[in-house]
């Protein structure tokens, strides 16, 4: 990237990457939340640092924090 900052194709795909990324820990997140909270917790925090505005992962962070 920083090789080519302007390669439209790759931003694209490494865009289509960080959404595959966030999908696949949210979906893991979500379901180890009602198993094993302590689990589920530094998956959404990961969310959140490639995603500081991901609302889903915020939304599982109150939960778990509710529960304790």
């Amino acid at each position: 990237m920083r090789e080519h900052p302007d390669d439209i194709g790759r931003r694209i795909q490494l865009a289509k990457q960080r959404e595959k990324l966030v999908a696949s820990l949210l979906m893991e997140a979500d379901r180890t939340r009602t198993e094993d909270s302590a689990m589920a917790e530094p998956l959404y925090q990961r969310v959140l640092e490639i995603d500081a505005n991901n609302q889903r992962a915020r939304t599982g962070l109150d939960y778990i924090r509710q529960k304790q």
